[in-house]
């Protein structure tokens, strides 16, 4: 039997919809709730199917530890969406935990030369590599993912959005998957953000950069548009669109001629795993108090007086004779600076003996450390 056979039952006053695969059934209010919240467009075949998987990996959908992804294939020649159970780093958690895990992953990124093959021959290049580690038993374990083995792009080659705007976040979560799965096995689930959202024989965009729902929802209901939500695709064909043309294209939007319809793709998830780099608060400018400043100046010229063979009384009277009435004019004089020589070759001559000198105790009383100038 295959996952898109259900089979429907009446049950009391409500029909039920039951699992091909276990006793496991919904009443068909519980299966309005879940296509109408979690996947919109999702047939009953591929909602049983992806509850299935959700209840052998314990995880819950309402939650978000699971995503039931539209993604689209080629089968007899024909494009079909299907629904696949996908996790990002909450479900990716959890089962770790599950299974044993304590304490998450530390993530984080670097720049490195990185191997890559280019017309069979092997070269290296700079690349933008994403690393997650556990300590498991006092042993570390580590796993690496390159940018461009993992980035996502469209079927026109563009970077997705989310791999564009916080590509260090997106591969730091890859790696963080890779050693998870490598570590505690992820009960064979694909991660959005490992690059599997589209078969091999796609050529439609991937889902992290189709458009969000609800967004769009909004935006049109702000413009009192109908449309129609078809799988996943939000259609228009609304005569008086024409006139709302800029911001449809704004959003996304592009229009068909043959079928006269304004048309996007849609997430039928929420990014809620992304997460934003947090900008680290700028510092607040120092404000320095100007007698603070000056006291410290001099602080630093009583030292390098006193380490040139002064006295403490000696420092006060020398003092007398230099300018210290300012920050700038006693730092000319300290180490470094173009008057420390003149300063010197002063404090040589003041210590060379003379016939009279007059000591003036009072301009410095206390340790050495003390300030003898203010």
């Amino acid at each position: 039997m295959s996952k898109n056979e259900v089979t429907h039952v009446s049950q009391g006053q409500g029909a039920m919809i039951k699992s091909p695969f276990s006793a496991y059934a919904l009443t068909e209010e519980q299966s309005n709730i879940i296509k109408t919240q979690i996947a919109p467009g999702i047939t009953d075949g591929d909602l049983m199917y992806c509850l299935e998987i959700a209840k052998q990996a314990q995880l819950n959908p309402i939650i978000k530890e699971i995503y039931f992804v539209p993604r689209r294939s080629k089968i007899d020649n024909q494009w079909v969406t299907k629904h696949e159970p996908m996790i990002g780093r909450k479900g990716a958690r959890s089962i770790a935990r599950r299974k044993g895990m304590i304490v998450p992953p530390t993530t984080g990124y670097t720049l490195k030369q990185f191997p890559f093959l280019e017309n069979g021959e092997w070269k290296e290049k700079r690349d933008l590599i994403g690393w997650a580690e556990l300590e498991i038993t006092g042993q570390k374990v580590r796993k690496e993912a390159a940018y461009s083995v993992f980035v996502q792009k469209t079927s026109e080659g563009a970077v997705t959005k989310f791999w564009s705007t916080m590509p260090t976040v997106m591969i730091e979560k890859v790696a963080e998957f890779q050693l998870l799965d490598a570590v505690y096995g992820l009960d064979g689930l694909m991660y959005m953000d490992a690059g599997y959202i589209e078969d091999e024989s796609s050529s439609t965009q991937e889902m992290s950069s189709l458009a969000d729902l609800g967004k769009i929802e909004r935006e049109l209901k702000s413009l009192n548009l109908e449309y129609h939500l078809v799988g996943d695709e939000i259609r228009i064909q609304d005569k008086g669109a024409f006139q709302f043309a800029a911001a449809l294209k704004k959003e996304g939007f592009v229009y068909e001629n043959s079928t006269k319809f304004w048309k996007i793709r849609v997430a039928m998830v929420e990014n809620a795993d992304i997460e934003a780099p947090k900008e680290l608060p700028k510092p607040e400018p120092e404000q320095i108090d100007p007698k603070k400043e000056l006291a410290n100046a001099k602080k630093a010229l009583m030292k390098v007086l006193l380490g040139n063979g002064l006295t403490k009384e000696e420092a006060g009277e020398f003092a007398q004779t230099l300018d210290v009435s300012n920050v700038d004019s006693i730092n000319k004089l300290l180490p470094g600076n173009g008057g420390h020589d003149e300063l010197i070759a002063k404090i040589n001559v003041f210590l060379t003996p003379q016939s009279s000198q007059t000591h003036q105790d009072n301009l410095f009383d206390g340790d050495e450390e003390e300030n003898p100038f203010g």
